[in-house]
């Protein structure tokens, strides 16, 4: 089958959504389907590196005619959607004209909200008032995109908690994976880790809160992740005075699992979401993970991989407990490292996705 995977794609835009739709690339060509990968803002200097065996071209979601010429073009078999709600109704009503079914990739939690926003905040009355403004902008676009998911042909999702919020009739749980190769990372003092971009929805806050009150530790607190959020660099500068702390800046998947299988725990503080493949990354490494608040399909407490803390204050007892009991965080490492081999590999990724498209097809050729 010729498949269309639309998103960022990682070599421009690293992010979890897009190391996922690079795996689901890889792994669909490998098995010799066509694969061609849409990918929407595409820098105009960008060249394919060699490493991406599978076709990459620029798709144009500015307007549905394009949209349009680009589907006639290609003709795909079916259509991989991982954008959230973004350009839906550029894709959509061009996709259904030509008959080629839609498959809507949920990985947050506002793509099956129909008012969603992300919050901004502000410190002066005026900031806060245009914060306002861009709140209920936000809501009416996020209205409209919406209205067209009753389109869609199938819907997969990598957190049960998604599953059933659209009237869809093809709905399936298909949960992330992430690389497994490694880059050495090697420090002479023990650390914890904090793997995230930097913005308001991750709470990068709590993390260097957390840093500081554990200063009369013997360990360092590691952040990676790129400063999405500018306000951020002067904060994160700030904590760079804490002698327990330690910025990394932007790292590729790889440095992170190398960071990672050398670390005590990773701490997770970010807002509910989807479900988060620093998680994953770090089971996968045998390192146990600490949550402020979530804990996507109660994974974490039912499966004994860490803590999820509830509570600032919470999070530095779990932490600090972790720390100072070694045999229970190698135990509780351990039990993460089995549960991610079972649950998140690679290939189950791609057998999941290509059996979800296979079924979806001949759905569709025998209704058609």
């Amino acid at each position: 089958m010729k498949v269309l995977i639309i998103n960022k794609h990682i070599s421009y835009a690293l992010g979890g959504s897009e190391m996922q739709c690079n795996l689901i690339a890889k792994g669909l060509f490998e098995r010799g389907h066509e694969v061609v990968y849409g990918a929407v803002s595409l820098p105009e200097d960008f060249k394919v590196e060699s490493v991406y065996k599978y076709y990459i071209c620029k798709l144009d979601l500015s307007r549905e005619s394009a949209v349009k010429s680009f589907l006639e073009q290609h003709q795909p078999d079916i259509i991989y959607w991982r954008f959230n709600k973004h350009g839906l109704d550029k894709i959509i009503p061009p996709a259904k004209s030509l008959k080629i079914p839609f498959v809507y990739a949920v990985s947050h939690i506002n793509d099956v909200t129909r008012f969603a926003y992300k919050p901004i905040k502000s410190s002066s009355f005026l900031g806060e008032l245009k914060a306002e403004l861009n709140i209920l902008r936000q809501k009416l676009n996020s209205a409209i995109q919406f209205s067209y998911l009753k389109e869609i042909s199938g819907l997969t999702s990598l957190n049960s908690d998604f599953i059933g919020k659209l009237d869809v009739p093809f709905q399936k749980v298909i949960k992330n994976s992430v690389p497994d190769e490694a880059i050495s990372f090697q420090m002479k003092d023990p650390f914890v880790i904090w793997v995230s971009s930097i913005k308001a929805s991750k709470r990068p806050e709590s993390y260097i809160e957390l840093a500081r009150s554990c200063s009369d530790l013997d360990v360092t607190f590691l952040m990676v992740g790129p400063i999405q959020q500018n306000r951020y660099e002067e904060i994160i500068s700030k904590a760079q005075a804490l002698p327990n702390f330690s910025y990394l800046g932007k790292k590729s998947p790889e440095e992170v699992n190398g960071i990672i299988k050398n670390a005590l725990i990773l701490v997770h503080t970010c807002e509910p979401e989807g479900f988060g493949n620093n998680f994953i990354q770090a089971w996968m490494q045998s390192c146990p993970t600490v949550s402020l608040s979530f804990d996507p399909d109660n994974i974490i407490q039912k499966e004994g991989l860490g803590y999820v803390s509830g509570s600032q204050k919470q999070l530095e007892i779990d932490v600090r407990k972790l720390l100072e009991d070694n045999e229970l965080r190698i135990e509780m490492g351990e039990k993460a490292k089995k549960y991610a081999i079972q649950n998140f590999s690679a290939n189950r990724l791609t057998e999941e996705v290509e059996s979800f498209l296979k079924s979806l097809l001949d759905e569709n050729r025998i209704h058609s």
